[in-house]
């Protein structure tokens, strides 16, 4: 990874999704000691002072006031945002490109608290960001330089596209953003009803995960749609046949799944709301 100049990034906060970030900017390359992290929990703060990242504790923050950082990675969970981000106002200069990863929160309430920020970069990253696989989508209103420098920093993650508009954030979150958590579950529900059937509990597991992971890869290495990869492997009066009508019986799955990717949706129009009536 190319480490854009005189970068030195301050990431709030190093939970679930801000950790994986952090990992997967050191898995490509990036410079340890360039990055500062915040966060409450001890344990997560010892695991990334062993890697070379510079470690602070919230109350330790006055510490950090006399660092220029080029970027600001807000990783707080929305929630967080109107009672603690005020916090870190003071770290956020008139040089300082903020990238906020909070779901639902707009670049307008990001700029209502953080006023001295030279530009401001929403992004919505995925947790495969973890194993370089990720799904990365972003939105500014800022020029070319911010949106290069954005693009250097998460195209390394995995797959990094840009929003035309705003508002289709929310749509984003909700696809790419919850989507690992629903193909999670769904290959649970394989396990248990594997398992359910008669296979050993272990055996299970592995069948159901690895037959998950071999159908990503043929999605992302052959050049077949997915529905001719689906149409390939279905054989008439087949057991995949069989097995396929029953799944779309009255379009449930397909109801299911638009529900799903609605609520997760509507959720996080819902936080941009609650914030705004803050």
């Amino acid at each position: 990874m190319t480490q854009p100049q005189k970068m030195t990034m301050l990431v709030i906060g190093g939970g679930k999704m801000g950790g994986a970030i952090i990992q997967g900017w050191l898995k490509t390359g990036l410079d340890a000691s360039h990055i500062y992290l915040v966060d409450m929990n001890e344990s997560v703060l010892s695991q990334f002072k062993q890697l070379g990242i510079n470690t602070y504790k919230p109350d330790e923050i006055e510490q950090l006031r006399s660092v220029n950082f080029s970027d600001v990675l807000l990783a707080l969970k929305p929630q967080m945002i109107g009672a603690f981000a005020p916090d870190y106002r003071q770290l956020v200069g008139s040089d300082t490109c903020l990238m906020s990863i909070a779901a639902g929160v707009s670049i307008e309430q990001l700029r209502s608290i953080f006023t001295s920020a030279a530009s401001i970069v929403r992004i919505m990253p995925n947790t495969p960001v973890l194993v370089g696989k990720g799904v990365v989508v972003a939105y500014t209103d800022a020029g070319p330089e911010i949106r290069d420098k954005t693009a250097a920093l998460f195209e390394p993650l995995g797959n990094f596209y840009w929003l035309d508009h705003e508002d289709q954030m929310h749509a984003a979150t909700a696809v790419s953003g919850s989507g690992p958590a629903y193909i999670f579950y769904f290959c649970e529900c394989f396990m248990d009803t594997a398992t359910k059937m008669g296979l050993p509990e272990d055996l299970a597991q592995k069948i159901a995960k690895d037959t998950f992971i071999g159908a990503a890869k043929m999605i992302e290495q052959q050049e077949s749609s997915v529905a001719e990869l689906r149409q390939n492997v279905t054989s008439p009066n087949g057991t995949t046949q069989a097995g396929l009508e029953r799944l779309a019986h009255g379009g449930l799955i397909t109801e299911q799944i638009k529900a799903c990717c609605e609520a997760a949706c509507q959720r996080s129009i819902e936080i941009s709301m609650e914030l705004s009536s803050q």
